[in-house]
């Protein structure tokens, strides 16, 4: 994937309100979904940009994406701090007794 269409999908996922889709906004999220599945599969583990879809699910409460996303995030990167108190929120959200060795975690590393 080049530079300019990860720049538009980055242009298309923050053009998009967390939950008023409607029609137009559900093409641009599909569009959106599709250039990060296609950025995905060529660079898996890009903790960056997992980071960034992680975010972006959470704000838009999709908060079993938001876990996926954030627990790979904590693999490849298991001292990235925000990594570990985002996926503790997420999991708190989530009524998941795990969130809390996370959260001490992120605190540690601060």
């Amino acid at each position: 994937m080049n530079h300019k269409r990860f720049f538009r999908f980055t242009l298309l996922a923050r053009r998009l309100p967390p939950k008023k889709a409607g029609i137009a906004g559900h093409a641009k999220r599909s569009e959106a979904d599709s250039i990060a599945a296609g950025r995905l599969k060529h660079f898996p583990q890009d903790a960056a940009f997992l980071t960034y879809l992680g975010h972006s699910a959470l704000e838009r409460q999709h908060f079993d994406e938001a876990e996926r996303l954030l627990g790979e995030v904590v693999k490849l990167q298991p001292a990235n701090a925000i990594a570990l108190n985002n996926l503790a929120w997420t999991l708190v959200k989530l009524n998941k007794p795990e969130a809390l060795p996370y959260a001490q975690k992120a605190n540690e590393l601060r």
